[in-house]
């Protein structure tokens, strides 16, 4: 192999070694958390105070923006300092072999993001209910949707860059699969802490808890769907879609608020009852996968 085909290797490909000691391991991660929680924090805060002021609210926006792809420039600048290789980032679609895993994301991540609600109105049917005549407006809505949240997930693709490319591999090598989805979960949440901030208390607190709760569990699945596709894709087009389509459907619905607002708490977790079957059906093939690894 040619000088100049080395480089180009080393700088795709990195740093290839599988054995790094866990004090390595640690300063990496280290590394990318003091890059990305502090600056995304202080983006946030600004942008935050700078639209609750009404000043600069074009200036507001793109501080905003910036901090959600603060986990993507956090692990960029982490790989070549490291000189780990930017490929290390699972940057590529590989659609060819697993196309399929990708229909599992569109549809699969459209169903769970519509889950929540079914739970929540056979546990409380006092509280909340589709809309008399509805469903079919409804229905062609969320298709309309699952399209835009799919040609629309470059939004998420700053944070998977920097959770499911960078950060977990780096944590399962660290501590393990359960620990290193349950510590990348509670970071995801850390990283939102800002916008719970300026929330009422109860809902920041709540809220908090149960986007770190979800992140725990439906990790398992972003993680799986990572794995199977060594690409950071599918799991950007799950989050996007968990971002766009509960929106939809809660246009629909005829809400008691009075009973939503004394249930909030309880309906908050009710409606993490299908990111937690799904999370420890994934997390338990991954520990398979883990295992059968070790053993290879």
């Amino acid at each position: 192999m040619r000088p100049n085909e080395e480089k180009l290797e080393e700088l795709i490909l990195g740093n290839t070694n599988n054995t790094e000691s866990k004090k390595t391991l640690f300063k990496k991660v280290g590394l990318f958390l003091v890059i990305c929680l502090p600056i995304t924090w202080i983006l946030m805060a600004v942008s935050y105070k700078l639209t609750s002021d009404g000043k600069m609210e074009g200036l507001a926006t793109v501080l905003l923006n910036l901090s959600m792809f603060m986990p993507a420039i956090a692990g960029v600048i982490c790989v070549l300092k490291n000189k780990e290789g930017i490929g290390t980032l699972k940057l590529l679609p590989g659609l060819y072999k697993t196309g399929w895993v990708y229909l599992v994301a569109i549809f699969g991540g459209a169903a769970l993001s519509l889950m929540a609600e079914p739970f929540v109105m056979l546990f409380f049917p006092e509280v909340e209910k589709v809309a008399g005549g509805a469903m079919p407006e409804l229905l062609f809505n969320i298709l309309l949707y699952i399209v835009i949240g799919v040609i629309g997930s470059f939004v998420t693709l700053g944070e998977e860059i920097g959770w499911m490319g960078y950060l977990y591999p780096k944590m399962e090598k660290l501590c393990g699969v359960i620990p290193a989805l349950i510590a990348t979960g509670l970071i995801r949440g850390l990283w939102h802490v800002v916008m719970f901030m300026q929330m009422d208390f109860k809902v920041g607190v709540v809220g908090f808890i149960c986007l770190s709760l979800s992140n725990i569990f439906l990790g398992s699945a972003l993680v799986l769907l990572t794995k199977l596709t060594n690409s950071v894709y599918p799991a950007t087009i799950v989050h996007a879609l968990s971002n766009v389509l509960p929106s939809v459907l809660m246009g629909y619905l005829v809400i008691n608020e009075a009973l939503y607002d004394k249930n909030y708490v309880a309906i908050q977790f009710v409606s993490l009852i299908p990111a937690v079957i799904v999370g420890a059906i994934c997390a338990v093939i991954l520990v398979k996968m883990s295992k059968k690894n070790l053993t290879e």
